[in-house]
């Protein structure tokens, strides 16, 4: 895991707290590989992306408050960055 700096944003080794427009909260960390790799950490699921996927490419160079949006199968996701480690 590398230590957030928000002058740079999300990057490989980022381990942050997501929530959609429906407000469901998930943990992910961005890696260079092993996606979809799921690990509980101290109770916490947490999914394993990396930036060649949709939501991966959509997180690099976000900030923790930031918010965006992606298209999945022809259907736009909103998502907020709400915490960054």
């Amino acid at each position: 895991m590398r230590a957030y700096d928000e002058n740079r944003g999300i990057e490989v080794g980022a381990l942050l707290g997501l929530e959609d427009e429906k407000g469901r909260e998930q943990w992910l960390f961005l890696a260079p590989d092993a996606a979809g790799l799921k690990v509980d950490v101290v109770g916490q699921p947490i999914t394993v992306i990396t930036p060649r996927s949709p939501l991966g490419k959509g997180l690099l160079g976000k900030c923790e408050g930031d918010e965006g949006e992606i298209l999945v199968a022809g259907t736009r996701q909103q998502f907020a960055v709400t915490e960054v480690l």
